[in-house]
């Protein structure tokens, strides 16, 4: 027969705070940090000392909140535990299965950062006690948070992967890009799957998992000892021929490079990204499995999903055929015959002013009608930036001692000052999209 739940006033004990700020938790958790949540556990013990076992779990609490001086408690099923201005209600249950084991039911219940971090400590108390061989969890409504906010992160970072592979291979390979970059492995998979659309839409990339994109990109040597020895023979023929010699070796180290030194290393610049993406694979598998997690784990994916999803985008938008218009409009600025350098980009997004000097003109020196006829030869391209003004006269720089130079003299620290009237939110992205993809040097 179970114990049940005694309706008597709960206890109040008191226990430090070990909660720490975070931007990230308070950015992506700051309007539930007040609210209640649950988590809930089955624990399967065997029959006997019923009421030894009830302390035992009471103390493996204490433990988990470092409490120095444990006190007594009115009801063992249903108390509380204060952490500083935050409680923890705990009740607790047990019955007998049909062979005579004990089957404890727990259940904690607190605001969530409280909660996530007690029910981590609690169950790492009961690892050393031989007595708790079987733990279960039932609810856990912080772990179904945390995957809430979680999963459009990982949705976003394993289609945006895909995306800009499909846009890669294509465009290397047109319409064979499968055929030359599948493994039998690959393929087996998708023959085994159906997918929504399937028949209507080419599915490959979206038949395989978010692991096995790491195959397409850090694709091994798919030439078998058979072939290389067959190469090496042929390229013993080619010795005299020097033309043929380079083509052919050309060839055989293209087939013996994985995919990753072959397209991918120069383009994807993230630091270890095959071991990256093989760890968000773990926390992918949290969230799309309905299982547990914790705030590590998701400040580890917050900090992942930052720097690929740049980089993604980068990569994506250097091979869309229609542009974003940001994009566009960076394009046409960077085919104004001018060199742009970045200091000029932000003095544009800061001031609305840019000082062009022979420099910006690819020129050491400019005399002052060179000057004039470069500055006239891009007037209308600059009008994609915006409507502007220039300084009356050209800065020259000149000593005290100095004459005004004649129009044909080179100078090296001529310049003129436009001042462009207003600059449109469109433009500033593409300029600072410019920045940030290092478009502009």
């Amino acid at each position: 027969m179970g114990m049940n739940y005694i309706d008597t006033e709960e206890e109040q004990i008191p226990t430090p705070n070990k909660t720490k700020g975070n931007p990230v938790i308070d950015k992506y958790f700051g309007g539930i940090l007040e609210k209640d949540f649950k988590v809930t556990y089955i624990i399967v013990t065997e029959r006997g000392e019923e009421n030894n076992l009830i302390n035992k779990l009471i103390l493996k609490i204490f433990d988990s909140i470092e409490l120095q001086t444990v006190p007594e408690i009115l009801d063992k099923n249903n108390f509380r535990v204060h952490w500083n201005n935050s409680e923890i209600r705990v009740k607790i249950k047990y019955e007998y299965s049909d062979n005579n084991n004990l089957i404890w039911e727990i259940q904690f219940e607190g605001k969530f950062l409280i909660i996530e971090n007690f029910r981590t400590e609690f169950l790492k108390s009961l690892m050393s006690d031989q007595r708790f061989k079987k733990k279960y969890c039932v609810q856990d409504e912080i772990s179904d948070e945390i995957s809430v906010v979680a999963y459009p992160m990982v949705r976003n970072l394993e289609n945006g992967l895909r995306d800009y592979l499909l846009r890669f291979f294509t465009k290397k390979f047109g319409s064979k890009w499968w055929e030359t970059s599948k493994t039998p492995q690959l393929e087996t998979k998708i023959k085994e799957r159906e997918r929504t659309f399937s028949g209507m839409l080419d599915m490959q990339l979206y038949s395989i998992d978010f692991i096995d994109l790491t195959e397409l990109i850090d694709g091994k040597a798919k030439l078998d000892p058979h072939k290389l020895l067959e190469a090496i023979d042929i390229l013993a023929g080619f010795t005299e021929n020097e033309e043929k010699f380079k083509k052919k070796h050309q060839s055989i180290r293209n087939d013996l490079l994985g995919n990753w030194k072959k397209f991918f290393e120069q383009h994807i610049t993230v630091s270890n990204f095959v071991a990256i993406w093989k760890d968000l694979y773990q926390i992918r598998c949290e969230v799309a499995h309905n299982t547990f997690m914790n705030l590590k784990s998701f400040v580890k994916l917050v900090d992942y999903h930052i720097i690929i999803s740049k980089q993604l985008s980068e990569l994506i938008e250097e091979l869309r055929i229609v542009k974003s218009e940001e994009y566009r409009v960076l394009e046409e600025i960077l085919n104004i015959n001018i060199k742009f350098s970045v200091e000029d980009i932000k003095s544009l997004l800061d001031y609305s002013i840019i000082h062009l000097t022979p420099k910006n003109f690819s020129k050491d020196t400019l005399c002052i009608s060179e000057f004039n006829e470069l500055l006239d030869s891009i007037r209308l391209e600059l009008a994609i930036i915006g409507t502007f003004t220039e300084s009356p006269e050209y800065q020259l720089n000149l000593g005290d001692d100095e004459d005004y130079p004649k129009d044909y003299a080179q100078l090296d620290s001529i310049s003129k000052a436009l001042f462009f009237e207003s600059i449109s939110e469109l433009t500033k992205k593409a300029l600072q999209i410019g920045i940030e993809n290092n478009k502009i040097v």
